[in-house]
């Protein structure tokens, strides 16, 4: 399905997606410069932060015969030990109280229930009361999407995992499913968030777009079926797009153009707006790779959000987080990248190669 930009979005999709299943959500094992900002203040009540962060494989260290994990075991190249995995852990947890502990947080690159049961265990998060919501997806390496929440911001009343499936050439291949959680703020709004991490670029953009449209078409369909049965739905998709905000699965198959806020168009609830675009315009992004910066992380919200007056409104652009403690410095430029856990074989310590991006929405 095209979606243009100054066009209605046309409704499609199925309405039978809205199964409960509260025994998938839980903190216990199932089945499973300008962008250099200051750490946010604590949430006041009349906001909350909403948020994503890569937080690159994030593995035990334990070998699983279902999954390709051979890589992190402490017996690999990459000595993957359980001290270096709780150093993981702790820098993961350091990065999530300087945000100012979010209210949501979707996550990418976790292997299993229980990397996410040791994470909100570590002392900053579990006095916060974090729980998760997690599914163990069809990824060849085993690595899933999952949304960290504070059980004193909101509840869950429904979750499931949305199979993407390929076509053409691609169609027995595998990727991580797309995570819906419909959530019921303590104060008493609803949004249903979307946590993705579509499929990466390998073998060039263009060999690959198809399998990123695919995910893009799996979350517009769900959203579609979710308006036909509320037009008033507030939706927040968040995530690893492996895309630009100008590109086809985002603008087009997914329907989620840059929002302009100096435009006289009253966006309307069935719309969807990239928050990452005016960063991006800006030169900025949340992942460093071959010499530059790139976006790649991004918060999308419907025109529900942006609409002037409305009783729940979000921020205008996401917000890129990056501070001196989660960086290196390039030694022949001075500027500041990711510092990542590993490059390759070699073990720096770091906490991610990508930065977490993340929005106010305001009450």
């Amino acid at each position: 399905m095209i979606y243009y930009q100054n066009k209605i979005l046309i409704f499609i999709g199925l309405c039978s997606f809205w199964a409960c299943t509260p025994k998938n959500v839980s903190s216990v094992a199932n089945n499973s410069s300008n962008t250099t900002v200051l750490a946010p203040a604590k949430n006041k009540s009349d906001s909350l932060t909403f948020a994503f962060y890569n937080v690159e494989n994030l593995f035990d260290t334990e070998d699983d015969p279902k999954i390709d994990d051979s890589e992190f075991l402490p017996t690999s190249k990459s000595q993957w030990t359980p001290e270096r995995y709780q150093k993981k852990l702790e820098h993961l947890a350091q990065v999530i109280q300087a945000m100012g502990f979010p209210a949501a947080l979707g996550v990418c690159e976790v292997e299993n229930a229980r990397v996410l049961k040791d994470l909100v265990a570590q002392p900053a998060l579990k006095a916060q009361g974090y729980s998760f919501v997690h599914y163990d997806s069809p990824d060849e390496r085993g690595i899933d999407v999952a949304m960290l929440y504070k059980t004193t911001s909101m509840s869950i009343k429904n979750s499931e995992p949305l199979r993407v499936q390929f076509l053409g050439k691609d169609a027995n291949d595998k990727t991580r499913d797309v995570l819906r959680v419909n959530a019921s703020l303590t104060n008493g709004y609803a949004i249903t968030f979307y946590v993705n991490h579509w499929p990466s670029r390998r073998g060039g953009e263009a060999e690959s777009v198809a399998r990123r449209k695919a995910a893009a078409t799996t979350v517009r369909q769900n959203i579609d079926a979710l308006f036909k049965i509320d037009a008033d739905s507030k939706v927040i998709v968040m995530g690893d797009l492996n895309d630009e905000p100008e590109n086809e699965s985002i603008q087009t198959t997914l329907g989620a153009i840059a929002y302009n806020p100096m435009s006289k168009m009253l966006p309307s609830s069935n719309m969807l707006f990239d928050l990452s675009a005016l960063p991006k315009q800006r030169g900025l992004g949340s992942h460093f790779y071959n010499g530059g910066w790139s976006m790649l992380d991004h918060i999308i919200v419907n025109g529900s959000f942006l609409q002037p007056n409305a009783a729940m409104r979000a921020d205008k652009e996401e917000t890129i987080f990056k501070q001196d403690f989660m960086l290196f410095k390039d030694p022949k430029t001075g500027e500041g990248r990711p510092n990542r856990t590993y490059s390759g074989p070699k073990y720096h310590g770091g906490y991610s190669d990508h930065l977490p991006v993340l929005i106010k929405v305001h009450f």
